[in-house]
């Protein structure tokens, strides 16, 4: 099975530390720039979406949530395609480990490599922050 067929069956998970019912492209990078882009981040382990929150309750403060998506995405990048990341380090020049390994609430990346992800990502048509 595809990648994009098995997502459309998975639910998602977001770590945070503050309530909200919806996301907000607009508020995405507000705590920080995303170390693989400014965005919303979801996972389809919500034990890493745990890590997320527990940091974010750490450096924000308020407690640790984890929120269950049903959602309805249908251009998400999969940063598990080799050839996605080889295709971003080559544009952007911002490389990624043979194994891409996120270690929660850590910053890697500077703030010019993170916005050049993100820019690179809405050009291939990715659901990204608007301008």
């Amino acid at each position: 099975m595809r990648f994009k067929e098995w997502l459309e069956n998975q639910n998602l998970y977001h770590g945070t530390s503050h309530e909200f019912n919806n996301f907000d492209l607009h508020r995405a990078g507000e705590r920080d720039f995303g170390d693989i882009g400014v965005g919303i981040y979801l996972t389809f382990h919500p034990r890493l979406a745990q890590m997320y929150a527990y940091e974010s309750a750490k450096n924000s403060g308020g407690e640790p949530i984890v929120l269950v998506i049903k959602h309805t995405l249908k251009n998400i990048a999969d940063l598990s395609d080799e050839k996605l990341l080889s295709q971003i380090t080559q544009e952007t020049g911002a490389p990624f480990p043979k194994k891409l390994d996120l270690i929660a609430g850590k910053q890697t990346r500077s703030h010019e490599e993170s916005l050049a992800i993100t820019h690179y990502l809405k050009k291939l048509g990715y659901m990204t922050l608007p301008n």
